[in-house]
């Protein structure tokens, strides 16, 4: 088995397209060689490349506007000449966006002759990127999300995926379903965010206290408690969590696009007015859904949780639109501005800056926030972020002691959302059961509204890959051990039924559902 789906062979002057080009690969589960991100420094790089050419079932060769560069040439050399012994490898020209199309007399003969794949405006174009998957595995991405759903049980676990989707479907045509988004929504990445275990296991290295690879998860919360010893703030804790996560936050996830663009399919009439409104729940404190969301154009309101209090920050982004360019404008006041969909620091620096308002049911006029006002008057869907934001100071539940602070102030949640949320059917995206952000969901949340919504008719699903798909994860390995009876307690503690399908795959099905309806 080759160590790498694909090889990417560039100029440098390329280099940042080529950059996000493998960040997209690599979403889609591709074991992607960019030199820039697999180099060691202080390693002689040369011979480092030439094995990982070697080492890869596909070579894709990046041509920008500047044609093929110098050392480029050597790359598309050599690959040719491996394409001519080996016929299972395949060499695919690549066309970056804004990029003419060369003249082939200025290509290798050979090279001109391979099958192109073209990108227009952006590197993130859905068909092109299908095409190139296709063209790497030999498979089209379709047959991909078919074969993860047959790895367990072939005609159950189909049958019950699509069961799940036309159930939904129908309920988002005239009712409400509420997206629980955890951090397993997508396969996990260097390019994502890190799991509540890495996390865990850098504060534990901060602390000079490493991990082996074989020890068991340890709690990320009460790694979170002891370094705020050692810090001697809490604060200080939550700035070393932001930074990592920022620090693995380079690309806006398939998952979170699709379910973006199910946003944007719902009915105008959820957009203000209804009693019960639109819900998008979630434990993780990056922007990627609210990327998500304005790539999209859909206006939104994020509502970001404090840990004490019941105090929320508000930002209603209402104006938000899609261009038939491709191109994202949004507004904060009357000024309009443009960003490129894949202008990842424009659009956090949009979210971040973004005017707000505070909710805090103690109010005084002298604090500048209000204490009276309802959901029903937001923008929809409403994006509740129930511990914190990155973006937003003091507000991430890091440790166990922060946790306990929301668990114990009034259920940590905005008047409305209990409400809104046992009214609803509910879709759980990426979360473990034994998650330490499913649980403070549960306590703070779920609970309540599962006793009340008992003799209600609704419909719980939780769509994540099977463990063994996950071995990096240590918790994941853990349920792999278990995982019949892990799902028998998703259905007794929270009335979910498991779907195993990567969420991506569950969303897009979903999506086209909704779109032909």
């Amino acid at each position: 088995m080759p160590q790498y789906d694909v090889f990417l062979s560039y100029s440098r002057v390329d280099a940042a397209a080529v950059q996000l080009l493998a960040e997209e690969l690599r979403r889609r589960q591709l074991r992607v060689f960019f030199d820039q991100s697999e180099l060691p420094p202080g390693d002689p790089w040369q011979p480092l490349v030439e094995q990982a050419l070697q080492d890869a079932g596909a070579i894709v060769v990046a041509v920008g506007s500047s044609g093929v560069g110098t050392w480029e040439a050597k790359e598309v050399d050599a690959a040719l000449r491996r394409q001519a012994v080996e016929k299972d490898v395949r060499v695919i020209p690549v066309i970056l966006p804004r990029a003419t199309k060369p003249n082939e007399r200025d290509l290798p003969v050979f090279l001109a002759g391979n099958t192109w794949v073209a990108f227009e405006q952006s590197v993130s174009e859905e068909l092109p990127l299908r095409t190139l998957y296709w063209g790497i595995t030999g498979r089209r991405w379709e047959e991909r999300a078919r074969a993860a759903v047959a790895v367990v049980a072939p005609a159950a676990a189909e049958a019950s995926v699509e069961h799940a989707i036309a159930q939904l479907r129908g309920r988002l045509a005239a009712e409400r379903v509420t997206f629980f988004v955890g951090a397993g929504m997508s396969p996990a990445s260097k390019d994502l965010p890190p799991r509540s275990h890495e996390l865990a296991d850098q504060l534990l290295e901060y602390l000079e206290y490493p991990c082996d690879e074989d020890d068991p998860p340890f709690p990320r919360d009460i790694a979170g408690d002891y370094y705020a010893v050692k810090l001697g703030g809490e604060s200080l804790v939550e700035d070393s969590i932001v930074e990592l996560v920022q620090r693995r936050t380079r690309c806006a996830p398939l998952a979170h696009r699709y379910l973006a663009e199910l946003m944007g399919c719902l009915p105008r009439s959820i957009r203000r007015g209804r009693a019960t409104p639109q819900l998008i729940v979630t434990s993780n404190i990056d922007l990627l859904m609210e990327r998500a969301l304005l790539r999209a154009g859909v206006p939104f309101t994020r509502l970001v949780s404090m840990p004490a209090g019941n105090v929320v920050h508000i930002n209603e982004y209402e104006n938000v639109k899609r261009e038939g360019d491709g191109n994202i404008s949004v507004a904060d006041g009357t000024e309009w501005r443009a960003i490129r969909p894949d202008d990842y620091e424009g659009l956090d620096e949009f979210i971040g800056e973004h005017r707000h308002r505070v909710y805090d049911p103690n109010a005084s006029d002298a604090t500048g926030a209000t204490g009276n006002f309802t959901l029903d008057q937001l923008p929809q869907p409403l994006l509740y972020k129930c511990h914190g934001s990155l973006d937003v100071a003091d507000s991430c539940a890091i440790s166990a002691d922060r946790s306990m602070q929301i668990a114990v102030s009034r259920g940590g949640a905005l008047p409305g959302i209990k409400a809104a949320i046992q009214n609803t059917h509910w879709l759980f995206l990426g979360y473990c059961l034994f998650d330490p952000e499913l649980r403070l969901l549960y306590y703070t949340i779920l609970r309540d509204a599962l006793q009340v919504a008992a003799g209600l008719s609704r419909r719980r699903y939780a769509v994540h890959v099977h463990p063994t798909s996950e071995a990096h994860d240590k918790s994941r390995r853990l349920e792999a051990k278990l995982w019949n009876s892990v799902k028998d307690e998703w259905a007794s503690r929270l009335s979910t039924t498991v779907i195993e399908e990567p969420c991506d795959a569950f969303l897009e099905r979903l999506l086209k559902q909704l779109q032909q309806h």
